[in-house]
């Protein structure tokens, strides 16, 4: 039987990984949508174009927003899953916990995709894609602790 302070890490726990695994995939995509605009403003730039439409960003900004939960749905799972339940057991986590889980929630996703999603043909392809995906993922990582933090969801080292 679990005491108070117990049972109010475990939904602590729970929150964390709900939070990770709902905010992660939109963080990472927003960082995504900005290297898009930059890539836009300065191809625009380059080209002595007006500047850039609307319909441009709304297509660029719809198609990340879109495949950042298809790619990264399940490594935020992952890595929510492994950081609410180091939230139970250590009441907090540091930067150094939180880039090996988001690592090891990658590699685990890039070899569920691999074995689920792609052919003979394609092997590699999810590892490959995995890995050009970290830095978002470890950026919207930080951001995600920094966010939980402010709210209140983790408890100050």
């Amino acid at each position: 039987m679990m005491d108070d302070q117990g049972q109010g890490d475990v939904w602590r726990g729970v929150k964390v990984a709900v939070f990770v695994s709902v905010v992660g995939p939109i963080l990472g995509g927003l960082i995504l949508v900005m290297l898009a605009l930059c890539r836009l403003l300065v191809e625009q730039a380059s080209l002595g174009a007006q500047g850039i439409t609307i319909s441009d960003f709304l297509g660029v900004a719809g198609f990340v927003g879109v495949f950042s939960f298809v790619l990264g749905g399940l490594p935020a799972l992952l890595s929510g899953a492994m950081l609410g339940w180091l939230t139970v057991r250590q009441r907090n986590f540091g930067i150094g916990r939180l880039v090996a889980m988001v690592g090891v929630a990658l590699v685990m996703s890039g070899v569920i995709f691999e074995v689920l999603v792609f052919n003979n043909e394609q092997r590699g392809s999810a590892v490959g894609l995995m890995i050009f995906l970290l830095p978002f993922s470890l950026i919207s990582a930080v951001m995600c602790r920094y966010l939980m933090l402010r709210l209140g969801l983790l408890y100050p080292n």
